[in-house]
């Protein structure tokens, strides 16, 4: 039997160390993830989607002179995206009280369920609420939006792998991608009550992408913002903390209870 002299083990422990970091720093130096290269890739992904899930809840806390109101909104539905066709169950809670109701829309009809009365399914004859509907499904629940919109701040954006798929983040966003977000909110509340920013602070946002399919699995947003009527002095500061998740693409069927099924046959046009 060889013998190994303590110089020997010293050596060959030195080289097993130095393997072991050896591997270490190789194990670090994978490919680097690009987060412009992400957005682009989950753009492209997003393009050839005709459907999807959705489940949303928002945090808000709206503060003026005089009052402070918590508010949370929780709304989960189905998204045909061509032709648009969309249904949600909305819950919400302030200190007005609850909104336990159902929407089911197109591109020109729209139709409300309010849980609470005994009206059933009401269509609901307002164009301008029905443009409103559309742009904010735009804006808050067509998954590739956000992506184009931080696209162009991506000097301040940082991707990384977790369990869940490729988290990109946008931090410390700049005043463009600020107004963009807080024209959204701006532009939900109505165009019957003209709102203007006046100050906006976009937190974070965190947009995680799968790593197969491209597609987002969820976005998380942290927003201020402080509002102001045209006509008047009154300011409105709103917190509010956006989560969203996405699921089921090109595999979702809106499915509509008999009910509305009966309203909507009710408004047909009879055939001539």
């Amino acid at each position: 039997m060889i013998g190994i002299t303590h110089e020997g083990a010293a050596n060959s422990i030195k080289r097993l160390l130095m393997t072991a970091m050896l591997i270490f720093v190789m194990a670090g130096c994978g490919p680097k993830m690009v987060p412009e290269q992400i957005l682009k890739d989950s753009i492209a992904a997003h393009r050839n989607t005709q459907n999807f899930t959705i489940t949303m809840k928002v945090d808000q806390l709206l503060q003026t002179e005089d009052m402070s109101m918590k508010q949370k909104i929780e709304m989960r539905g189905e998204i045909d995206a061509k032709p648009l066709r969309y249904f949600f169950d909305l819950h919400a809670k302030n200190l007005a009280g609850n909104i336990d109701a159902s929407i089911y829309g197109t591109s020109d009809t729209l139709y409300y369920l309010d849980r609470k009365s005994e009206d059933g399914w009401m269509q609901v004859d307002d164009p301008e609420l029905n443009k409103k509907m559309d742009s904010s499904l735009m804006d808050y629940q067509d998954p590739a939006h956000y992506l184009q919109m931080i696209l162009d701040d991506r000097n301040h954006l940082r991707a990384k792998e977790t369990e869940q798929g490729i988290r990109v983040s946008l931090e410390h966003p700049e005043e463009a991608t600020k107004r963009k977000m807080a024209q959204i909110l701006v532009d939900s509340l109505g165009e019957e009550e003209p709102f203007i920013v006046k100050d906006n602070d976009l937190k974070r946002m965190d947009i995680t992408v799968d790593f197969g399919t491209k597609l987002i699995r969820s976005m998380s947003m942290e927003q201020i913002v402080t509002i102001r009527m045209k006509e008047g002095n009154t300011d409105t500061r709103v917190q509010q903390t956006i989560r969203a998740e996405y699921g089921n693409y090109n595999r979702s069927s809106i499915q509509l209870p008999e009910e509305l099924r009966d309203a909507l046959e009710a408004t047909e046009p009879a055939a001539s």
